[in-house]
């Protein structure tokens, strides 16, 4: 996959390129099994409102069309990430309609995990956010994913099956689409690499 490096200001970069995920796979199969999950764990859903940006869900499911995503984004050789292929990722899915009434700066420090009660924190080595379905209807900057940071503000509209990489501190925000009959479609992931090599897993007087 070639990527584009687009500099944010002049210390700030972040990355674009093309998945080509649907020269192998059906667009309107990934939609469908993206929204299927709605219906597998209702319970997991954040709403939109106010204070939430869209309807948000945890991706727990496997399927070829993540995992064709994920290979090609690890495989990409970032020189400034020199991570290995060894990973954890936190995935999930922002769907955003013409009812969506927020949107917000934030940025992807940690990496999030939960089960049985216990929050598991990591740093994340870099955030992705992949554009399953973009929005119709757009004007003005209706849809646009904005980077800030202290010297300047930039954005940008993301095209179908494109994917943008940039540093988990980088503030962002997707604007809204408040005209569009299409949802905004997006698989946003958190990524933090380890090198188990490296790793002191036994305690030593040394």
């Amino acid at each position: 996959m070639d990527l584009e490096k687009i500099h944010i200001d002049e210390n700030v970069y972040v990355y674009k390129g093309k998945i080509n995920l649907f020269e192998k796979y059906n667009q309107m199969d990934f939609i469908k099994k993206i929204e299927y999950l709605k219906h597998l764990y209702p319970e997991f859903i954040l709403k939109q409102s106010e204070k939430n940006p869209g309807n948000q869900y945890p991706i727990y499911a496997s399927f070829d069309e993540l995992d064709f995503i994920y290979n090609k984004v690890k495989n990409v050789k970032i020189n400034e990430f020199k991570t290995t292929n060894d990973c954890i990722i936190r995935s999930w899915v922002y769907m955003s309609d013409n009812k969506n009434v927020y949107s917000g700066y934030h940025n992807h420090l940690q990496l999030n995990l939960q089960e049985n009660g216990v929050n598991l924190l990591f740093d994340t080595t870099f955030t992705f956010t992949y554009y399953l379905q973009m929005p119709d209807n757009l004007s003005n900057n209706d849809g646009y994913l904005y980077f800030k940071t202290d010297n300047v503000e930039r954005g940008f509209l993301p095209k179908e099956d494109e994917v943008w990489i940039f540093p988990p501190n980088l503030m962002h925000e997707a604007k809204n689409n408040k005209n569009s009959n299409k949802k905004r479609i997006v698989i946003a992931s958190n990524i933090h690499f380890f090198d188990y090599k490296s790793a002191k897993l036994n305690k030593t007087i040394f």
